[in-house]
């Protein structure tokens, strides 16, 4: 009368992959027997029976059932070091039990796995994880640890921690917002972002960046508008060329775009693939086009409600019951280098997205049905994507 795991994942771990446990009894061959798992965080949330496979065990795969209770928190984009992951990450509790009757056709009892009647009670490492992605095809695990080291920057942006030029800093501009995640909390030493003029000179005194350390890992606030909120003054700011932020030994470099043209900013905020919030700007034409949809109803003209039905060529034979407008937008990234457009195919593939406007931030829904990888690596040098993306909450008519 017991149950025990003969595996489970390793933890931290993503919701995007197998997440996988194996669990064995001795009582499989008891009648009616199933194995029974419960998912908790707090209180349970749901429970799960399976019967025993032809080897006598149940697989169960939890990555998206702990997927379904994490809700992308959204207040970390203009962070100045005063939040943390909060809903961003989930803990769970999985416990395993099993339960079986006397004969074919008795009512069945639940036991805890560890030989009494009761709730499932055998569990394992506790379960924290975030919305990132383990491909399948990776050709090492299931599991981040399998694929991923513990204390790496969550970005796969290029060259901007080792750039040979100033051609390869992330661009940004001065009312960007933008945020760094490390995975782990082996950041050591004093988070500093140095500002640097055009000749190179440096702008005052290395300004220190609070980070926001929890049990998954770091988040770092690296964009003008962040450093503004950390101590950086608007003259500092407005007479920066560029900006590299220091994280212990490693730094990231930050190039300011002065090539407005006057057009809208368009900063992005996207979940990649390693489950963590970046951002892309893009200063281009915005084409904005809307769709109008009406639905009619057809009205008598003569007014069998009235006292009186006299002439009135006022009223509507044909009415309008719902209108429905949708804002469709397109834009098209600056050119783009191979790693670059490579790293921001991630946004049109993710499943959550923003957009900046002002200090506000609004959901989007990327609408781009397919795209085209830069893949001539011979004769396309450089590379722009067309994104074509709606409001998640599009506006009212009257």
């Amino acid at each position: 009368m017991s149950v025990t795991i003969n595996l489970q994942p390793t933890y931290p771990n993503v919701t995007r992959t197998n997440l996988l446990y194996v669990v064995a009894s001795n009582e499989t061959q008891s009648s009616q027997f199933q194995y029974v798992m419960d998912v908790v965080s707090g209180s349970l949330l749901t429970r799960i029976k399976q019967y025993p496979n032809p080897a006598g065990v149940a697989v169960y795969d939890v990555g998206k059932i702990l997927g379904d209770y994490i809700d992308e928190r959204t207040d970390v984009f203009d962070i100045s070091g005063s939040t943390n992951y909060g809903s961003g990450k989930g803990t769970f509790t999985i416990n395993f039990g099993e339960e079986y009757g006397t004969s074919p056709s008795s009512s069945v009892t639940l036991y805890n796995g560890n030989g009494t009647a009761g709730e499932p009670a055998v569990t394992g490492t506790t379960s924290v994880v975030w919305e990132g992605i383990i491909e399948p095809n990776n050709g090492f695990g299931y599991n981040w640890d399998d694929v991923y080291s513990e204390n790496i920057f969550l970005t796969s942006y290029p060259n901007s921690q080792t750039p040979s030029t100033d051609f390869n800093y992330k661009k940004v501009a001065r009312e960007d917002y933008g945020i760094l995640s490390f995975k782990g909390d082996d950041v050591s030493g004093t988070i500093q972002v140095t500002l640097k003029t055009k000749a190179g000179g440096t702008i005052g005194s290395p300004i220190n960046v609070k980070a926001v350390v929890d049990s998954v890992g770091t988040i770092i606030p690296v964009g003008p508008q962040n450093l503004l909120l950390a101590g950086v003054t608007q003259p500092q700011l407005d007479a920066t060329e560029y900006y590299y932020v220091t994280i212990g030994s490693d730094s990231f470099y930050f190039l300011i775009d002065e090539a407005s043209c006057h057009y809208e900013r368009v900063n992005f905020f996207f979940l990649n693939k390693q489950g963590a919030w970046d951002f892309h700007g893009i200063t281009l034409p915005k084409r904005k086009s809307t769709e109008v949809t009406r639905q009619t109803i057809t009205k008598p003209f003569v007014d069998y409600s009235s006292l009186t039905s006299t002439y009135d060529n006022k009223r509507r034979g044909s009415d309008y019951y719902h209108i429905a407008l949708q804002d469709r937008f397109t834009i098209s990234t600056q050119y783009l280098t191979q790693d670059e457009a490579d790293w921001l195919s991630q946004m049109l593939e993710s499943s959550n997205v923003f957009i900046q406007e002002g200090d506000k931030f609004s959901p989007i829904m990327i609408t781009n049905s397919s795209y085209t990888h830069n893949t001539n690596k011979r004769t396309q040098k450089i590379f722009q994507y067309d994104i074509e993306y709606t409001f998640a909450n599009q506006r009212r008519v009257r």
